[in-house]
């Protein structure tokens, strides 16, 4: 498929590509390293407490909180996503998005908006999903299953890097 021609593709949104999407874009935030941080000072400081003072429930709590805050269990954005993805009434409908060198062209039963690529500062990929970002917390989901197959979607990606500058932070 060639970069100029028009790829369309249509899609339901699902609340689970929502949630992925925010968890995805989490990810690329100095949030998610602090996460980290945090898990580790939890379990360390759980360890000395039991070491130093004996076994006790505050230094139980810490040991148990280190993998929840280490694999971002405490944290919001996915129950918002899902939240927003169901309440949100432009969720409801069926998309239809055209890609071409001109732009985006996103229809529903409600919406017909075209956009600009320049719009996007970058995009976010893996194996399940495209994010386009244009803000902060601020995307458009793209879910792989939109595409008819995978030459379809390489040739999406292949516009994306032409048109998107830079294409950055993939991950497989």
């Amino acid at each position: 498929m060639s970069i100029s021609t028009a790829i369309t593709i249509k899609y339901e949104n699902r609340a689970a590509d929502h949630m992925r999407a925010a968890q995805r874009y989490y990810q690329t935030t100095f949030f998610y390293i602090g996460d980290k941080i945090v898990g580790i000072l939890l379990l360390l400081y759980g360890v000395y407490s039991m070491v130093t003072a004996g076994v006790h429930w505050l230094a139980i709590l810490f040991i148990a909180l280190a993998p929840c805050e280490w694999f971002n269990l405490l944290s919001t954005h996915r129950l918002k996503a899902y939240l927003g993805s169901k309440w949100n009434p432009k969720f409801r409908e069926q998309f239809e998005v055209t890609f071409t060198q001109q732009g985006i062209h996103f229809s529903t039963p409600t919406i017909d908006s075209h956009i600009d690529w320049t719009f996007y500062h970058y995009v976010l990929e893996d194996d399940q999903l495209f994010l386009l970002v244009y803000g902060k917390w601020m995307y458009s989901v793209i879910p792989k299953r939109a595409f008819a197959n995978a030459s379809e979607r390489d040739a999406f990606r292949d516009l994306m890097r032409q048109m998107i500058v830079p294409l950055a932070k993939q991950v497989s």
